[in-house]
């Protein structure tokens, strides 16, 4: 995407929102999008952490302008993600 198409692409959701419609492209509203710091906190991990997962491009982000913001419901996607069951094997030691 070059960058010209990248600020038309910003402006158009930004006119969208203050056009009162309250939702972003996409079907994301504003009020479930997360600063790192709030995603940090949400995950009880440092804001350090946010931003390279982030930079790897582990979890899903949206770009602001220069400002990184991150869905709610991908947020929640992560950690579900990264969830593992338990499963009924126990491991049993060999001694009595």
């Amino acid at each position: 995407m070059s960058i010209h198409r990248g600020i038309l692409l910003v402006s158009m959701v930004l006119r969208e929102y203050r056009a009162g419609t309250g939702i972003l492209s996409g079907g994301i509203t504003a009020m479930s999008l997360l600063t790192v710091e709030q995603a940090s906190e949400r995950l009880g991990t440092s804001t350090r952490f946010v931003r390279r997962l982030i930079a790897e491009r582990r979890i899903t982000f949206i770009k602001v302008g220069r400002h990184v913001r991150i869905d709610t419901a991908d947020l929640d996607a992560f950690v579900a993600a990264g969830r593992v069951e338990l499963t009924d094997q126990r491991v049993h030691s060999s001694t009595p």
